[in-house]
This record gives structure tokens, sequence and C-alpha cells, in this order.
């Protein structure tokens, strides 16, 4: 809550021509979203019945998520102790509402409740915003008549004029030029001292050599003390130490003893002993008060050695369990860390699933083994890292001997005191952090989970914040807050069975002031009032009490005289007729009796005398504004005692009504503010030491700013310059000024990026080269000293898509990685693809590996495998994407990723030779590029073959044959240049599988494909191969799940052929689901089981469940949900939020990142068991039917919350007023109304009713109780006291007493309104009478479109829901005549003729002109009424004749000045007489004139062509041209 200012300051300027106060009063919050100010009340608190008094403006209503959040947000940082607050939220029948001033309004924002509330929004009445479950929200609560809460108000910050505030702050009355820190004011602390530890080591271990490494010279050991308080003059520092229980019995601390040494409010102690541990507080005193400090403890860390004597030896058994005792007492200090080391101190135990090393100092083991044997020897340490050095301890070895045994398996077991919550010494803090441990023994090696449980002994999981170590042994909870405080579960399971215990974390929490003092300035004999209040605010825990300058307040040393002034009652102290002698410093301290921690609460009480004085809060000495508008005076003068407020209006006491209105704290609000009411305002302020006085001259204008240029929204191109265009329209005399906010936060006109620099258009907004952080909302707000009115404009800068972000390289390959980023923002246009780039190490350069286009998934958490690669080679990537409007930034480089060795792909190129010397046979070749040689260890192996004809030949006895062939060897096969590799694709997405080979040119090299080794056949529908430039490249159109498989691509010729395979995978949604079965039907939910088809490449995100009963012939949606998949696919879920006695079948589909897939069969039918309907029928009203029914209507129940068979409806009807009720019940349930009979004497009845629907196993909830009235009954009453009188000559006034609305004897029914008859006196009623129907409670109608001088009967009766009443006795009157037939003739226009009687002044070099204007009389004949007067009407051009200004004129006088003109405005005018029969007929034609800019009239003949100057120097004129035409005839007669 706001508690550092220290007055209620305003900044106020006009809007609307509305005085806005800028800056929310005193302890109210300022939220700009709403631009409303919020008060959390806590004291006093307050009933739901005068909670709205106590705010003096609306209780909080929220609606929009900002706000709620920002509710959340404020409740969660000052309401520690989780209370209920009251809202002006109300249930209104089925509908919630927020209570206004203005109205009820409906929720527009209903996602605010806390769950589980919905069936007590049903019947609770109230909203309170309520704290369950670890978050604030809306809880509907019944809150009882008694009952007091603390309350949230809400006011706009526009109408904070009329807020009350008391609050004066400690530099009320002083002078305005005084800087803040030179305030006169007691101290108040704002650094607090902390406790401190210190520690030595002992000679002992200094002898022998400390294992921390600590020498004899580095023992100086310097301990100081802190507090520091604001004062002024600058406050003493007092030091006081502790002997008793009590503050009082303290002793100062001398500091001119050697050891100690005090600056300002530092303390320091040399060389502390154990002596000088104990409690201290430090006091801060000056001439206007004392404060005392928070007690804080010194404390000296000693670490006992360990005792001198032999360990007990440990013996265990193979595969059991041990346990290994430190057996070291902590008896002087808090924390210790423990460790443990085998066989000598440079061997340290390191924790594994078997071992464990508690926080109790224990080793455990969960199973040992024989290399578990040895000597084990336990080291303790400080645990406090702010000491200069951690005194520490060794013990001596203790011995585990392991026994050889064979492994059994056992069932885990929990050790005793585990669960157990460290530290143990004490109750963590709020704020630091809890360690939890479990330990278990067991075979096989326990493992371990831990759970929250609720109060209902449901398991929940662990906190967000929550950390597991040492193999989920050690639960971390960090940061302690309230809401981690509960039981925690311990699970222990291995393959044998599973074990559990709780624990229950409790947290220690000091006393946090929710309510906090205030420094008050009082009048002398005034009454003081102190509330605190410290949470937990526990009568059992926090204890209280009260300090004056630092002396505790005891009730039995006080004097008879300070007993009778003073008061206290626990948190609240009051102090009767207060002087000046009891200025100083008070302190609330709260103590929190379960650890003795104390806190205080500090404030400042000055009483003093004081003279009305306007020195530091001047009024202003001009205010303006246009016509219909709100002004609003401040008037605050300081003084004491406060100084009572009177307004004057041009030196004559202002009377207060109508619309003018002075508000408590003195301020004064003229609403709907006309031009009359302008004038000088004075504000007087007495007491009775003296009066002060200032003015406030009020200017009225009749026209304020227009904005004429609405700017609109645009989306523009990054580094595009745009100009966003403002202009606007005001009085010349008004000075327009331009300004823009951008999100509401006013925008800095740097003349770089931002420029207002076009002279004919100032408010214009230009932004050079705009960027993305330039999009938003600009509002262009056109100002003047009178008013201001704005304009909105949303921009939107689109260009290249954000950078990439986390570009990481997973599952390297032999020849592909997979590669995964997350997008950035598209701005304004989706990706089209992703470039990649690589960086190697056998390249300086990047590589460009190709744009891939990858749709985006809903978290933008993108996943690819890029194929293509070097084996054994390591790779860094980046990626950037590209839209519509150019590629975005290069992501940062990824960590570096080495793909799996494979054999070399290619043989080296340019394989040739020859020449060198005789017999030598030279080849030579280029070496193979780094790249391709995809292993370590890269040599060369040749082959050579010579050419040669190989002959056969065949012999026998009877002669020989032979032939040959020539065997020619090429130095090159056929080679694979583009080995495929692998890839994945999406579903139904087209896929090229390259594939190109090298051969010599004489040979005939051809393609072909085989899939999972079976000849591929090349259907060119589905396969093709038609890529002429690459002929063994593979197209598959729209891949397919059955395309997943192994291609292999043959590169044949008449010599040789080579292959390459590549692995295809066709990713997609998830196959169907097989098997959905609904078993186990209980009342509200059933066990669904499934089995899991095939994933197709991507792991199921969620499943969605659908479900169709016997009520429905439409699929309903129960959800996604996210269900971990077993090893065996076959996944059991239990689904609940199910109908009873209802046949369902379901189907389930699953979802993965590719989008979802086929839904499953429909499961076989289910029902679930019957139970008694879940709540009552809505919609419960009725009313109307005969005379005396009483009707009751409801909606069906649906289907749905049947639960069971045989529905009927039950229903109790009590009279209003009496105890006994009446059931009925309705059998068919599909009804919806009864009708029940009563006696006709029972009419317009209350009765209270109440609905609940039943079935064969019982009956439901019943409804809230409804006020129902049975039928009506004809109205007897007469309406009394009807009269008429002639309003014109067409229409008449008729009036009467009202009927009592609330007289239901006579009435018998609900008041509709009033019916009026009326007819010619002169004919008969039944059969020429006219009615009107007038609505509502009222006392008077008036009836139209009679004709003239007529005579017309009236009557009256009053009509209900049922009919009419009797009619009145009738009255009877006569129309007036006609209204004057004759319009006024020869209207005249013309300026005053003397020129000081043309204009006045208004001020500075504004002035008004004035107009004459005269016109020839009429009279009036027998049938019109006597001539009453004359009207002159006068409006501008562009307005109706209805707008006008009305001049009233005798009916004896022709002429008129008109003195309120303006000049440069177009003016019309109409003539017209008026009598008793009402207006008469316009003069004609209308008068179109204006004066120009030098204030001459101007009379528009027409408005675009001709102007006829009527004044002296138009006369000039016509003569001039007179002179001329005469010499011109002169000249041509000579």
């Amino acid at each position: 809550m706001k508690n550092d200012k220290a007055d209620d300051y305003y900044y106020f300027g006009w809007n609307n021509n509305y005085l806005l106060f800028k800056e929310c009063p005193y302890g109210w919050e300022e939220f700009i979203g709403t631009a409303s100010c919020y008060r959390f009340v806590r004291y006093p608190k307050a009933n739901s019945v005068n909670a709205a008094g106590l705010c003096q403006t609306d209780l909080l209503s929220v609606e929009s998520l900002p706000e709620h959040l920002f509710i959340q947000n404020l409740l969660n940082t000052n309401d520690p102790s989780t209370q209920n607050w009251i809202t002006s939220g109300r249930r209104n029948g089925p509908f919630w509402q927020w209570i206004k001033s203005t109205g009820p309004i409906n929720l527009q924002y209903d996602q605010g409740w806390l769950p589980q509330t919905t069936q007590d929004q049903q019947i609770r009445s109230n909203l309170v915003y309520g704290y369950q479950r670890s978050q604030w929200g809306w809880l509907p609560y019944d809150i009882a008549p008694m009952e007091n809460l603390p309350f949230i108000c809400e006011v706009p910050i526009r109408d904070t004029y009329g807020v009350t505030t008391n609050y004066r702050g400690i530099e009320y009355g002083l002078p305005s030029n005084i800087e803040q820190r030179f305030i006169p004011r007691a101290p108040k602390f704002h650094e607090q001292p902390q406790d401190q530890e210190f520690g030595r080591i002992d000679q002992i271990t200094l002898g022998v050599g400390s294992t921390f490494g600590v020498s004899k010279s580095s023992l100086a050991v310097v301990v100081t003390l802190t507090c520091r308080a604001d004062a002024y003059p600058v406050a003493d520092y007092f030091w006081f130490r502790m002997i008793g229980g009590s503050i009082s019995e303290a002793v100062l601390v001398n500091p001119h003893e050697s050891r100690y040494f005090q600056h300002g409010g530092n303390l320091m102690i040399n060389n502390p002993t154990s002596d000088d541990s104990g409690t201290y507080f430090c006091k801060a005193s000056n001439f206007f008060g004392t404060a005392i400090s928070n007690r804080v403890y010194l404390r000296e860390i000693i670490v006992d050695q360990f005792e001198k004597r032999e360990r007990p030896r440990v013996i265990a058994d193979g595969h059991r369990d041990a346990i290994i005792d430190c057996l070291y007492k902590n008896t002087n200090t808090r924390d210790l860390s423990y460790a443990w080391f085998k066989g000598g101190i440079s061997q340290k135990v390191q924790q594994t699933a078997e071992r464990f090393i508690s926080q109790n100092g224990n080793l455990y083991f969960s199973r040992v083994t024989d290399g578990d044997s040895g000597k084990y020897i336990c080291a303790v340490q400080v645990k406090n890292t702010r000491l200069r050095y951690l005194p520490s301890q060794t013990s001596e070895g203790t011995e585990l001997d392991v026994r050889s045994t064979f492994g059994q398996e056992r069932s885990p077991r929990i050790y005793p005191s585990f669960p157990q919550v460290f530290p143990t010494s004490r109750l963590p803090k709020l704020g630091e952090n809890a360690s939890l441990e479990c330990i278990a023994e067991g075979y096989p090696v326990p493992v371990y989970r831990w759970y929250r449980e609720d109060e209902s002994n449901s398991f929940n999981p662990l906190q967000s914040k929550a950390i597991l170590l040492n193999f989920n042994r050690e639960l971390i909870i960090p940061n302690l807050q309230r809401d981690d405080m509960g039981s925690y579960r311990c699970e222990a399971s291995n393959i044998r069975s599973v074990v559990h215990h709780s624990v229950t974390l409790q947290i220690q929490i000091d006393p946090v002031f929710v309510v906090p003092l205030d420094d008050q300035v009082l009048d002398i004999g005034t009454v003081l009032s102190w509330y605190c209040e410290a949470y937990p605010n526990d009568a059992n825990q926090i204890r209280y009490s009260w300090f004056i300058n630092g002396t505790e307040i005891f009730w039995e040393r006080l004097t008879l005289a300070q007993r009778q002034r003073l008061t206290i009652t626990n948190n609240l102290l009051m102090i009767n007729n207060v002087q000046p002698y009891d200025n100083g410093i008070y302190q609330c301290a709260a103590t929190n009796t379960q650890n003795n921690v104390q806190r205080f609460s500090t404030a400042e009480l000055r009483v003093i005398i004081l003279a009305p004085t306007f020195g530091k809060n001047a009024m202003v000495s001009t205010l303006r504004s246009t016509v219909g508008g709100l002004v609003t005076i401040v008037c605050n003068p300081e003084g004491a005692p406060r100084p009572q407020i009177q307004w004057f209006r041009n030196n004559i006491p202002l009377n207060t009504g109508g619309t003018v209105q002075i508000f408590p704290n003195g301020n004064l609000a003229i609403t709907n503010i006309q031009l009359m009411d302008a004038g000088n305002y004075t504000c007087m302020g007495t007491n009775p030491y003296g009066q002060a006085q200032q003015s406030t001259y009020v200017y009225v204008m009749p026209e304020g700013t227009t904005i004429i240029s609405t700017p609109g929204g645009r989306d523009v191109i990054l580094d595009q310059t745009i100009v966003i265009p403002c202009d606007a329209r005001s009085m010349n005399q008004m000075d327009l000024t331009f300004y823009w906010r951008f999100n509401n936060e006013i925008l800095t006109i740097d003349n770089k990026r931002f420029r207002q620099d076009n002279p004919d258009r100032p408010g214009d907004l230009r932004i050079i080269k705009a960027q993305y952080g330039n999009s938003g909302r600009y509002t262009c707000v056109a100002q003047t000293t009178v008013d201001e009115q704005s304009s909105s404009y949303q921009l939107n800068v689109y260009g290249p898509p954000g950078p990439l972000a986390g570009v990481r390289c997973t599952q390297p390959f032999q020849r592909q990685v997979t590669l995964t980023w997350v997008v950035g923002d598209e701005h304004g246009a989706p990706i089209l693809h992703y470039t990649i780039e690589s960086l190697s190490n056998h390249r300086s350069w990047w590589i460009f590996h190709g744009n891939f286009t990858i749709p985006l998934p809903l978290n933008k958490f993108v996943t690819m495998t890029l194929s293509g690669l070097s084996a054994y080679t390591d790779y860094r990537f980046r990626v950037f994407a590209t839209n519509m409007y150019g590629s975005g930034e290069q992501s940062e480089v990824s960590p570096p990723c080495v793909t799996q060795p494979d054999i070399p792909s290619i043989p080296p190129a340019g394989l040739g030779g020859g020449g060198g010397k005789v017999g030598d046979l030279r080849i030579v070749w280029d070496p193979l590029p780094m790249d391709f040689w995809n292993g370590p260890n890269l040599t060369y192996k040749i082959y050579v073959q010579k050419h040669g004809n190989y002959t056969c030949m065949g012999t026998n006895p009877y002669g020989q044959a032979q032939q040959s062939t020539y065997v020619y060897v090429m130095p090159e096969g056929t080679t694979i240049i583009s080995t495929p590799g692998g890839r994945d694709v999406i579903l139904d997405q087209t896929i090229v599988i390259p594939c190109d080979a090298r051969s010599m040119n004489q040979m005939d090299l051809t393609f072909y494909w085989r899939f999972n080794n079976e000849i591929l056949t090349i259907d060119n529908k589905r396969f093709r191969q038609d890529n002429p430039d690459r002929p063994g490249d593979l197209r598959i159109i729209k891949a397919q799940y059955g395309n997943s498989g192994r291609y292999t691509c043959v590169a044949q010729t008449t010599v040789d052929e080579q292959s390459s395979s590549y692995q295809l995978n066709v990713y997609g949604p998830p196959g169907p689901l097989a098997g959905v079965r609904c078993t186990q039907p209980f009342q509200r939910q059933v066990t669904l089981t499934w089995v899991v088809g095939d994933e197709h490449g991507a792991p199921i995100l969620h499943y969605t469940i659908e479900s169709l009963s016997n009520h429905r012939s439409w699929w309903i949606f129960h959800g996604n949900f996210t269900i971990p998949l077993p090893l065996n696919k076959f996944v059991t879920m239990t689904l609940s939020g199910l109908s009873a006695y209802t046949d369902y079948r379901f189907r389930v589909f699953a979802t993965n990142m590719y989008g979802s897939g086929e839904q499953s069969e429909v499961s076989p039918p289910c029902v679930t068991q019957p139970d008694i309907p879940s709540i009552p029928p809505a919609g419960l009203g009725g009313g109307g039917g005969k005379v005396g029914d009483l009707r009751i209507v409801w909606d069906p129940l649906p289907m749905d919350f049947w639960n069971g068979p045989n529905l009927t409806y039950k229903i109790y009807v009590q009279k209003h007023g009496e105890n006994r009720q009446t059931n009925y019940i309705v059998s068919d349930p599909f009804r919806n109304f009864f009708i029940t009979r009563l006696a006709d004497k029972l009419y317009y009845h209350q009765y209270n009713v109440r609905i609940s629907a039943v079935n064969a196993l019982g009956e439901g909830p019943i409804s809230g109780n409804v006020t129902i009235r049975s039928a009506e009954e004809r109205p007897t009453r007469l309406v009394p006291n009807v009269k008429c009188s002639a309003y014109n000559s067409t229409a008449m006034t008729v009036t009467w007493d009202m009927i009592d609305e609330n007289d239901h004897s006579f009435l018998r029914g609900r008041l509709l309104g009033y019916t009026v008859r009326y007819w010619r006196k002169s004919l008969d009623e039944l059969q020429n009478y006219w009615e009107r129907r007038f609505p509502g409670q009222r006392s008077r109608a008036i009836i139209i479109g009679l004709d003239s001088n007529i005579e017309y009967t009236v009557r009256v009766s009053v009509y209900t829901q049922f009919g009419d009443s009797p009619e009145s006795s009738y009255f009877s009157h006569r129309t007036f005549r006609l209204p004057p037939q004759t319009p006024p003739q020869y209207i005249t226009i013309r300026q005053p003729r003397r020129e000081k009687d043309k204009r006045t002044r208004l001020f500075g070099d504004v002035y008004m002109y004035k107009l004459e204007v005269e016109w020839r009389g009429i009279s009036t004949t027998a049938d019109e009424e006597p001539l009453e007067g004359y009207m002159v009407k006068v409006w501008e051009h562009y307005q109706s004749i209805r707008n006008a200004t009305i001049y009233y004129v005798d009916g004896s006088k022709y002429k008129l000045i008109i003195d309120n003109l303006y000049k440069n405005r177009n003016y019309k005018l109409r003539v017209q007489a008026w009598s008793l029969g009402g207006e008469g007929k316009y003069s004609s034609p209308e008068r179109e004139f204006r004066f120009d800019n030098d204030g001459r009239l101007l009379i528009l003949y027409n408005p675009d062509t001709t102007l006829l100057h009527l004044n002296k120097s138009s006369k000039q004129y016509s003569s001039l041209i007179i002179s001329f035409i005469l010499l011109i005839l002169c000249w041509l007669l000579k």
C-alpha cells in the first residue's frame, strides 16, 4: 500500500471538459489499465451493507483480465493472512452483477472464479476475493449480517476530487520551500540490525594443523552491528545489551571500551568472546523523538571436538543395509554440514544410489557389498557462508565389516524418523530453503517419489520450483512461502512392494505488519487513534506492546492523569485531548510468542496550531471550460484546526444545489456549466486562529476542441517512414498544442526517430524508418488551456522474421543430423522457408545446404533431419527464416556436433599418369578432399592390371581349335556420386530422392530402383523418373505411410553396376486407436482403455475423447488428455465429469506434432450408475394467471442431469410470514409449469418457492428461495384529484394524485402506469373517447393532437397486469385558441452606430460582438390568443434551428440587441411571435450573417459568392463608384 507520500498532491488537466486528477489520493493504488484508484481497507472492517459508505465511492468491480491480475498481485503482496475481501459483486437470480452507484451491470469478464466454485455460484449471494489452492480469485460467499470483513474500494481517477482524506504528512504546515531532506522529523529506521555469528579455532586444532587451511595470523575477528535511521536533525545512536527479558532492563554499551568502536549507527566489536554473545538493540534519538530497533542476536559458533573414545564397529551382512553414526553432539550451533572419508582424509565418500549422507550426520547404506568394508571418518563443519572461516572437526575412524552373503530380494523399508525436515534445530523461515530427506533400505535398491498431500489425503504433484537431489532422496524447496506449508509424502518402491511415509512442513513467519502506523499531525484537543495489525494475526501467537520515544508503556507505571487520557486495547492505542507535549515517536511492537521474534511499526505524532494558509496548496488563478462541461476547483488550505470552507461567486456567497456541489473535502464542482456560470470563485478557509482566501476565475467557452482528422490504423514495412496524421479545430483564442502517447506513455519527440516538423500541420507525427519496437497504439492529444481531445492509431510494423533461437544439432549419424530450433517473431507474415548453412573443421567458409519449407508447430519448436553431410566431420550450423518481406537475421551458431565415421564415399578424381623413366609406371591423381575422408587414417589403394588379348585353345589327338577375347581394363568404373542417404518426410509431401553416377563415356549408363529389395515399377503416377537432366532421380508423389522403406538406386552399365540405398521415413498424424472400451462405470466416471497404433514418427501429445449419449444426437468433446505411453501401448485412464444413469459410447483419436489422427471405432455402450439429481431446475419464477392462482414456472431439467429413472419435481411453497410449508409433486419431467389454486382473496400475496428434482434414488439439491406472487386482482382504488388545464392550442396537461404503489390492498397487483381517457365534452363518452397509457409512477401527463378552442373531458385510471381500475370522476377544460398566424415582417439587422457599442471585451483580446435586430410587429385576430411577445432565434449555419439560442422580447417592443456573438462564424436568424396558444409562424426568409476578422458585419445573400458590407466603409465605397461613373460620362460628353 502507498505509505510514502506526504500529502495528496494532484496534477490536473482537462479531457472532454472534465478536470482530471492525475494521481490517486494517499492510501489508494493506481491501475493505468482502467485509469482508476483502488483502496484496500483492513481497518475498520465492515459488513456488506456499510462497506460502500466507508468507501465514499463504489466497491470494487472487475471488468477485465488485466484488472483482475492487478488485484491478484496486490493481494499476493499485501495480504499474507489470505482473508476474504468484500467487493460489489452480488447475485441476482441466475446472474452475477457488479453493484455501482450508476446501477447494476452484468459481469463482462467472468473468468475470475476460483476453481471448484461452480455449485456455490448458484446458491451464494456475495462475491468476495478469496484465496484457495495458492491463488486469489472470486469466491461465492454468504456474508452474515454481523460479519465484518476487509473491503476494496474503487474510483476513477477523474472522480477523485470528491474523495476525502484526513491524512496529513509530517511536513504539514511547514513552508513549501523546505527541501525534503531538511524537513524536521523524528528518527525512523530504514536499515535494521541483523543477527550475527562469529567463530574461533581452538589452539588444539591449530596445533595439529587445520584441514581447512587456517593459520594463526588470520585469527583477528571483528563483528559489526549496523542500524541506520532517517531523521533531521541527524539522529544520535545508542547501543544496548539486554540482560533480562524486558527492554527496560537493558544496559548501555560503553563505546569507550577498548574492544568497542562506534561510528554513527555502526557498533564494531574487536575479537569478540563468548561473553559478548547475547541480545542487542539500537536506539536513534533527536529533538523530535526516539525510536528503538529490532532485537538482534550475537552468537559465538563453537565446534566441539569429537569424544576421544573407541568407536563401535559396525557389522553388516552383504546386500543388507547399514548405518554408521557420526556420534557428534551439536551443543552450541545451529546448522552443520557433514562429510565422510574412507581410509584416510584424502578419499571422500561419494553419494550413490546405495550410499547417502544425511544432514543429521549419519552415513546410510541401502545395500552394502564387500567393497564397502573399511574405516570411515566423519568430518563436521559450520554451515555459515558469512563467517570469515569455517571451524571444523574430524572424528576417529569407525570400522565397517561386511560379511559375505547372497542377496535376496526384500521389500523397501523407510528408516525410522524419516522423512525428516532440515534444519531440525528450528523451523525454516519464510524465504529460506527447506530440505526434506527420505532414506529407505531394500533389495533391489528402492527408487523414490515425492508427492504433496492435501486436506482430503489426495496426492498432488510437487510445486514447479521443487528440486530433487541424490537419486530423489532429498527434496529441496527453495524460497519458502506460506503456500509451501503442508504434508509431503515420500514413496519408496522396488519390484517387491511400495511403502510410504509422510512429514509435515511448517514455516517460521516473523511478524509482518499488514496495517502499519502512519504519521499523524493533529489539532490540539483532538483524539489520537492508532491501530496496527501484524501477520499472523492470531491472538495466541502474536502479542502487541506499545512504545513512546523508545520506552515501553506499562499500564501499572502510568499516573492517574495518564490513565484517564490513554487507552490501550491490544493493538489499538488512543489518547484523548492530545497536547504538544504528546509529540514524539510511537511504536507498535508485534512479538511472535512461539520464537520471541519482535518487529516494530513506527510513526511520529505532531500536535500543532496553524492559521489557515494557501502557501503550499495555492489555487489556480484561472480555469477554462466549455459549455456543458464539468469544472472542479480544488481548495485545500492547510490549518490546524482544519479550516471551515466557504465559497463565494463574484463576492456573493455561493448557494449549493442543482449543478453546484461542495464536497466534504472543500472542493467545488460545477456540472453542466453554462455561460452564465462564468465568474470569480473565492474559497475562504477559517479557523480560530485566522482566515485565508484565494480565488479562481472561471471562463466558459461556447465551443471546445474537436479532432477533425482521425488517425485510424495502418500496417507499414520495416524501415519505412510513415506520417500519422492528426489535426484539430478550436476557438482562435485558445492556445492549441499537440502531444502524443505511445501505449499510454507520453512519447518523447527526439527529432531523430520521432518528429513533429510540419509547420502547416503541427499535430502530424513522422516516424523515421519504423522498427518493430515502434508497433503499438499511438494516441494524438490535442490540448488547449480549456480541454483536450484524443484519437488513437494502431501501427503494425511488418518485416522479415526475427532471429531463430536455440539452434541445436542432435542425433548425428554418418550422413545426417537432426536440427532443432525455436521460431521467433514472424513479424506479420508466415515463414516461407528456412535457410541452413554450416561451418566444418574442413572449411573456413559457410556452406549453403538449401531452403527448407517446414510446417510451423503450435509450440514453434521446429525439428528437421538434414542429410547429405560428410561423415566424421565437426559441424556448426546457423539458420535464418524468410517470409514475404525478406530474410531475417542469422541465428547464433549452434554448439558443435560430429557425424559418425564411415568408409570414403568417392574415389580420388583425376586418375592418370605416364612418363617417367624407362620401365616405370607413373600414376597420378587428385588428393581426396577432406570432406570425403569420412574417417581417420586415410590411405590410397591402387589396382593395376595389364591390357591384352586372351586366347583359349582346345587340343585333342585329332586337332586343335582356338578363339580369342580382348580384355580392356578400364582405369575407372561406375561411381555413384550423389548418395541418397536418408530423410524424413511428412504425409502427402512430394519428395525427390537424388541419384547420380559417373562412368566412362563409352559405357551406356542406365538407372533403376529397388524398394525393400524388390524392383520398383515406375508407373508415372505415384513414382516418376522424369528429370531429363538427372535421369536417376526418383520422385514420389504425395508420399504415404506405405512408401516408408529402403530405396536402392542402381546405376548400371555394360561393364558393372553400383548401388546406393536411401531410407525414407514418412511421418504424420498418429494412426487410429484400436479396442476402445469403457469399463468400471460409476456414477460420474468410467475407465477407458485402448491400444495405441502407429505413432508415425512423433510421440503422441494428447488424446482427444468424445462421447455420444442417449440424451444427445451429437458428439460431446470431453478434453485433451496427456497420458504417458506404456511400453505395451495399452492405455488406461479414468474419465470423470460424466452424467449418471447415461448410456455412453466413446471414440478417441490421438494428436502428435503433425496433426490429429483418424477417429477410433465407436466403443461398445456402457451405462453409468444412477445417482440422485446433481442440480435443481433453473429459471424458477412465475406469477400471473387467474385470480386466486399461484403460477410457478421453471426450466425442465436437462436429461444429462436426471441421473436416474422416474424423474419428478418437488415444489416447496411457503406463504410469506407463515411457518407452514406445502409440498407439491410434478410427475412429468418435461413439464415447465405448475398452477395451484388458492382462495380468491389471496391475490398478489408473496410466496417463497423452492424446487428440487427427485428420481428413483432420491431427492437432489434444493434451489434457493424465489419470491413469487399469486395472480393479481382488478385494482379497486380510484385515482383522486384529477384535473386538467390547457397547455397550448393543441395539447392539455392532466394532473392527479399518485397511488401508493406499495398499497397492495387497493392495487391488488403491481402498478404498471396510468390510463388517461379523453373526449370532446359535446360528444358521447362511450362512443367517442380516446385513451393513452403512460407507464410508470407519475402524477402528470400531456395529451397532444387536440383541436384548438375545444372543451375536453378527462378521466384517469391506474392499470396493472390484470387490467384497469375503475375510472376516476371526470374534469373538463378548454384548449387555447390558435397561436399567431401572421409572421413578423421586414426583418433588418445592423451594428450599433457608436464604435464603443459594437463589442464588449470578454478577456484579453477576445471580444463578443453586438447585433441590432428590428422587425414590424403583428396583431392577432379573434381566433387567436392575445400576443404575449416575440422570439428571436439565432443559430450557427451548420446547426438545426432546434439548437438555436432564443431571445424573448415583450409584445410591445420590436427591437432587440444581441451581445454575445463571435467573429468568423456564420449565423442564421429568424423571428416569430408567440402567445398562450403556442409559437407563431417564422419570419421568412431566414437572415444569414457573420462578423469578419475586423469585427465588421457581413450579410450573406449567397455565402459562397456575394458579401454586402453594412457599415461606414461600405457606404463610402458606393459613393466612390458613383463619382467615378459621373467622371466617365463627362469625358464622353466632351
